[in-house]
């Protein structure tokens, strides 16, 4: 037997399954590999720790909240795209609106701020350059009559 199989059947044995059958080869393995023989002692050691340790009182009701939780896989896939769908909508209906409210406000803000501390004279205007337009270019052809 490989020392798997026997880790196993040191997990049988501790938990009172293995087969009585199976013993034997179990302890002469043990009594052979080191590995086996720490994996023994480990398993035993755990058990004895577990059989020691006190009860934890658990509500019924915990226990019924419990076993109605059924696993995401089992939900039907309808089920499951709407919830998508809802936890979707409910991120983006609120933020979104909010996030262009307050970006309107902060530029609302700004602008009001600015007028009240300039005065008129001193605000700043987009102001392209005049052209004449009759004026002849100095690289154009001259036309000659």
């Amino acid at each position: 037997m490989t020392c798997d199989e026997i880790q196993a059947a040191i997990s049988a044995y501790a938990d009172g399954a293995l087969l009585t059958g199976e013993e034997g080869d179990m302890f002469v393995h043990i009594g052979t590999c080191a590995a086996c023989r720490r994996f023994f002692g480990s398993v035993l050691d755990i058990r004895s720790t577990v059989v020691a340790a006190t009860p934890v009182d658990v509500p019924e009701s915990l226990d019924k909240r419990v076993l109605a939780i059924r696993p995401r896989a089992a939900r039907p896939l309808a089920q499951r795209r709407r919830w998508l769908t809802e936890i979707w909508m409910r991120r983006l209906s609120v933020p979104l609106p909010s996030a262009a409210l307050v970006a309107l406000a902060l530029i609302s803000i700004t602008i009001f701020s600015l007028s009240l501390l300039l005065k008129p004279s001193e605000v700043p205007l987009l102001t392209l350059p005049t052209v004449d337009v009759y004026a002849e270019h100095p690289d154009a052809p001259q036309h000659i009559e």
